[in-house]
């Protein structure tokens, strides 16, 4: 006589069995699902040029091309123009030759940031361009909108150099290309970060001290920035001036070097 196959005693215990197997799968599958996606990492769409451009020469839609990268690989590539800011920069001119294939980035674009800033300068003010010293940049910790020291080695009747902070609490509107986010800027324009590199930082400063740090200037080799931290405080009879409390700047104050070769140059901006 054939064996009865034997009966499962619980059913209830064998569904039980087989829906939390399924869920173990599922669950698997997620997991694995989340990891590749992870090393894939998420996908950005940014805007490269498919023309060389001269300078003042204006964007145009053939200009360009959408190209896909991983978020991860495009934050390595400095501030490039996202597809979704496209419209914005159609039209705008360049502000230097660039070369085919080469990507978009903000600081290749002349707009209205910087009129604004300009615009929004105090009364009585001049924007100036200093050349900094890769040796000695600040690099991130500054940023548009600090306030720093403007200072350098100077030897006085005869003695030898010594450091002077010739300048202090200036104000800081643009470190390279990156500015002083304004009203109406797209969201990518406004988020450009603290550039970690940059050769000029673009400062303010009364405009009759400018001709004072400029005689001073002639006689630098090299000028030395000292970020201020917001909680220090520069006293209002010394902000922005020629420090009153060396006499001996006050009095250089009125003549410069002519023909001295710098490393560090001065350059009055051109609104």
């Amino acid at each position: 006589m054939a064996e009865e196959a034997p009966k499962v005693q619980n059913k209830g215990l064998l569904l039980v069995a087989v829906a939390l197997g399924a869920v173990v799968v599922i669950i698997y599958n997620l997991h694995i699902t989340a990891v590749r996606n992870e090393g894939k990492g998420e996908v950005v769409r940014l805007l490269r040029l498919t023309t060389a451009k001269n300078i003042n020469d204006p964007i145009e839609d053939k200009d360009l091309e959408e190209v896909p990268i991983q978020k991860s690989d495009a934050e390595r590539l400095g501030n490039v123009v996202p597809l979704g800011s496209k419209g914005f920069v159609l039209n705008r001119r360049v502000r230097e030759n660039l070369t085919q294939g080469q990507w978009l980035l903000w600081g290749h674009l002349e707009g209205t940031e910087m009129a604004g800033i300009l615009k929004n300068s105090p009364k009585g003010t001049i924007v100036i361009t200093l050349e900094v010293s890769q040796k000695n940049a600040p690099g991130p910790i500054l940023e548009p909108g600090g306030k720093v020291i403007l200072g350098g080695y100077l030897s006085v009747a005869g003695k030898p150099p010594r450091y002077f902070r010739i300048i202090q609490g200036v104000k800081v509107i643009a470190t390279g290309s990156n500015t002083l986010p304004q009203p109406g800027d797209p969201v990518g324009l406004r988020e450009r970060g603290n550039s970690r590199s940059y050769r000029t930082i673009a400062v303010e400063m009364d405009q009759r001290v400018v001709p004072q740090w400029m005689n001073i200037q002639s006689r630098l080799s090299e000028v030395i920035i000292e970020v201020v931290p917001p909680s220090t405080t520069i006293p209002d009879n010394t902000a922005g001036k020629i420090n009153p409390d060396e006499p001996e700047l006050v009095k250089m104050a009125d003549s410069a070097i002519v023909g001295r070769p710098e490393s560090g140059s001065f350059r009055p901006s051109t609104p």
